[in-house]
């Protein structure tokens, strides 16, 4: 357990398969840092500096912050509260479970695993968020997700499922990874009256994938862009209770729209290979 005010010294070294738990303090480690066991995070404010591992069996931080200057590569990572900061890659091979706090990295914030959450808030400052399967949140906090750069996106392989009637916000674009399967298509489903709104463009990043958003009782925004890419779009599936806006061109193969009993709005031109189908109770 460490706790304080201090750094671990150039020419230090701290390895093992046991638990090393930072505790408080501001705590600096410019030694060699190898721990394969389980890494926690409840309060300090740490600066990893020199050689380090953080490929241990479980990542966890619980409160404080942590600064990692190159990559990260977990198979487990549990965020309670506090942040992860890397100026590089973070990518977490297993479950990623998020209570609270953030995780943010300057390349590409890449989860193979599963999420369940309280909440969700990941960002990329140059990179993409990836999530290659499912994710579902429980608590009021929501799915957060920001992929600041222009020419990158939060990527989608699976369901968000957004629960308790908290709302989702894409910060930038959001690009379908999958295709149709089964009954499954890659998107976003939030309960209640919440909201899912994307500031950016909606594109596939192969030919012929499909997107699905679902409102229960909720509206839906997209302000950049459907199918703007040189990749065929699929599908764009939204159903929802209030309204719909589409603040850009929208280019897809099929467009299917139902129980918007609110509006249903398009602020550019709208061109469909295939079939369009809208609920006439909106206007």
């Amino acid at each position: 357990r460490l706790q304080g005010n201090y750094t671990l010294a150039p020419g230090s070294s701290l390895t093992g398969a046991g638990q090393v738990i930072f505790d408080s303090g501001t705590i600096g480690v410019d030694g060699t840092y190898n721990i394969t066991g389980t890494n926690a995070f409840i309060g300090a404010t740490v600066n990893f500096i020199g050689s380090y591992t953080l490929d241990g069996l479980h990542l966890h931080v619980q409160g404080g912050s942590v600064f990692l200057p190159n990559a990260l590569s977990v198979p487990q990572l549990t965020i309670s509260s506090g942040t992860l900061n890397s100026s590089n890659t973070i990518t977490v091979s297993g479950p990623l479970n998020f209570v609270g706090g953030s995780l943010t990295g300057a390349g590409d914030v890449s989860v193979s695993g599963v999420v369940s959450a309280t909440s969700v808030n990941a960002k990329s400052t140059a990179g993409n968020v990836i999530f290659a399967t499912d994710v579902t949140t429980s608590g009021i906090g929501g799915f957060t997700s920001e992929a600041t750069a222009a020419a990158k996106a939060t990527q989608l392989g699976d369901t968000v499922l957004v629960q308790n009637g908290a709302s989702a916000l894409v910060t930038g674009n959001v690009v379908t990874t999958a295709g149709f399967s089964g009954s499954i298509r890659p998107g976003i489903n939030v309960t209640g009256t919440a909201t899912i709104n994307i500031t950016g463009k909606v594109d596939a990043a192969s030919a012929g994938n499909d997107i699905d958003f679902t409102a229960l009782n909720g509206a839906i925004t997209i302000g950049g862009a459907v199918g703007s890419s040189t990749t065929a779009m699929g599908d764009l599936i939204a159903s929802g209770n209030t309204s719909f806006t589409a603040s850009s061109t929208v280019a897809v193969e099929q467009l299917k729209l139902s129980n918007f009993g609110s509006s249903i709005s398009f602020a550019d031109a709208v061109k469909v290979g295939g079939n369009i189908g809208a609920d006439i109770s909106a206007t």
